[in-house]
């Protein structure tokens, strides 16, 4: 059986010279072998080749981001319940409170946006 007898620095400095060469070998490969010549559709402001009709940096309404950031938060919420559903059968007295503490809260917390017109797009 052959044997290496190499430390693991030697060896992690090895892997590293390695792939620093086969990346860079990567990028001079892609930026030489790609193309160069654009047509007017790539130059254009949009790629798809149609001209904007308004003015491009017109204001644009903080309630859109809003309403995504608040199905962010929610949605990430929701996904904490998938773990709890599969362990279920599992769990403590104590493990259900903590589950519906944690639905309490998603609740007041979607209500109390609800009620505040957070939601409220238009």
């Amino acid at each position: 059986m052959f044997t290496l007898l190499i430390d693991d620095i030697q060896l992690l400095i090895v892997l590293i010279n390695f792939v620093l060469f086969f990346s860079s070998l990567l990028l001079i490969v892609y930026f030489y072998s790609q193309q160069k010549t654009y047509d007017v559709e790539k130059t254009s402001p949009y790629e798809c080749g149609f001209m904007p009709f308004d003015f491009v940096q017109r204001p644009f309404d903080v309630r859109f981001y809003r309403v995504a950031i608040i199905f962010m938060l929610f949605d990430v919420e929701v996904i904490f319940l998938f773990p709890w559903a599969a362990i279920a059968l599992q769990v403590e007295m104590w493990g259900f409170c903590v589950f519906f503490m944690f639905n309490f809260f998603l609740t007041i917390g979607f209500f109390y946006e609800w009620i505040t017109g957070a939601l409220d797009v238009l």
